[in-house]
């Protein structure tokens, strides 16, 4: 989404024209119309600096009250997660805004042996002469990461009824699926502290598939300890990814699956991805009523397989990959109708 990631030598396999960050603001604010004349609430995600001002504005226009974090950095257009709601709807009681890598305390391990220093320094010196590069340790990686979490807790005017609303863009680590998993069950930890026995709806760019580790951990409770991307145990820190509640995806009550795909991108050196990314997350009680429309299958030539290569036929059916003139983010808008308990 964001302004400053949608060069034409990045998304090498979509129109020039289709990237402009100005066309691309304009196409992004006429999809929020639509939800603004139906009073939703909005959570937006790697929204630049620069969209966010004029998101302010836009959305206190409407009657809307936007909240919004940034934590990129320059390459990024210093990008954040934002909620915004409006005002006639729902009272705002409380806000957080924090850095997710703050929700624990990150313990030094203990000092190495000099036999120990002797073989890191001899690993090392291979690695220098293999030109290799050392793994990437996923809880030094999970505690570096800035990306901030958004939740208010708002109370629906007409009925009177509380519930707790939070975004968050998960680190793209799939490559290190450890790290997902952390800051899943550092969000969702953090998130039954703050709701407690009130209602919960987590929305974002999840950056993992349904079945993944961090999927699993979200909507079943736990993760098997063996699962790849369960994190390596550490002798020093007793902390360990759990959480004390599962969520449930809104599609997959109401529609009895997660959409086909919710993400359609060719980045420069990579092949084609599709693959569902974003969800809508809801505590124990809640009732998805209405989903907002997403694909419901995979088109296909001769078969396609998760992030495989995308054929004519997908091109042809969707206009892909994202963006395009008609979907100005690499992201499908999803959403949710829902009945609080």
């Amino acid at each position: 989404m964001s302004s400053s990631l949608c060069e034409p030598d990045f998304y090498t396999n979509s129109d020039p024209e289709a990237l402009d960050p100005d066309a691309r603001l304009v196409r992004v604010l006429a999809k929020l119309e639509g939800e603004i004349t139906s009073r939703s609430i909005i959570c937006l995600q790697e929204i630049s600096r620069t969209w966010s001002g004029e998101l302010h504005t836009f959305f206190a226009q409407r009657g809307y009250h936007y909240v919004h974090s940034a934590y990129g950095g320059q390459k990024n257009g210093f990008m954040g997660v934002s909620v915004a709601f409006p005002i006639s709807e729902y009272d705002l009681t409380s806000t957080l805004i924090d850095r997710v890598a703050t929700f624990k305390e990150w313990p030094r391990p203990p000092a190495p042996g000099r036999l120990s220093r002797l073989g890191s320094a001899l690993v090392r010196m291979y690695r220098r002469i293999r030109k290799q590069k050392a793994p990437i340790d996923p809880w030094r990686d999970a505690m570096n990461r800035h990306n901030c979490l958004v939740c208010a807790r708002l109370v629906h005017k007409a009925s009177g009824k509380p519930f707790h609303l939070a975004t968050y863009h998960m680190p793209c680590q799939f490559w290190v699926p450890s790290v997902m998993t952390i800051h899943a069950a550092l969000v969702q930890q953090r998130l039954h502290q703050l709701a407690g026995e009130e209602p919960l709806i987590w929305c974002g760019d999840f950056n993992v598939m349904p079945g993944d580790g961090p999927y699993q951990l979200i909507t079943e409770g736990s993760l098997d300890p063996e699962h790849e991307a369960f994190p390596p145990p550490r002798s020093h820190d007793e902390w360990e990814p759990t959480v004390p509640m599962a969520l449930t995806s809104a599609y997959k009550q109401k529609a009895g699956d997660e959409p086909a795909f919710t993400n359609w991108a060719q980045t420069r050196g990579s092949p084609p991805f599709i693959g569902t990314l974003d969800y809508v997350f809801m505590s124990e009680g809640c009732r998805a009523v209405e989903l907002s429309p997403a694909p419901t299958t995979m088109p296909r030539e001769d078969g396609v397989a998760r992030g495989g290569q995308l054929k004519g036929a997908l091109k042809g059916m969707y206009g892909g990959p994202f963006p395009t003139t008609e979907e100005p983010s690499d992201h499908l808008m999803v959403g949710a109708t829902v009945e609080l308990p």
